[in-house]
């Protein structure tokens, strides 16, 4: 089998495997849970200044954090 085949073949199997999970019900509330554990991780760590940095990024007309003041 050659190198290229290789990577197609663990390629494949690995967005069937991705599909396979996004398929299910449960795999949204599973990436909600761990990117609210992955931001709680990064706001009390010393990449916090730049966590709440980025809460300010302007995308568009849209912001990330709006704050009432």
């Amino acid at each position: 089998m050659s190198k290229s085949h290789e990577y197609t073949s663990q390629s494949g199997r690995i967005r069937s495997t991705l599909r396979q999970f996004l398929d299910n019900e449960a795999a949204g509330g599973l990436v909600l849970m761990a990117t609210a554990i992955l931001a709680m991780g990064v706001a009390n760590s010393p990449l916090s200044p730049v966590y709440f940095s980025a809460l300010h990024v302007h995308l568009g007309v849209l912001n990330l954090l709006r704050l009432p003041f």
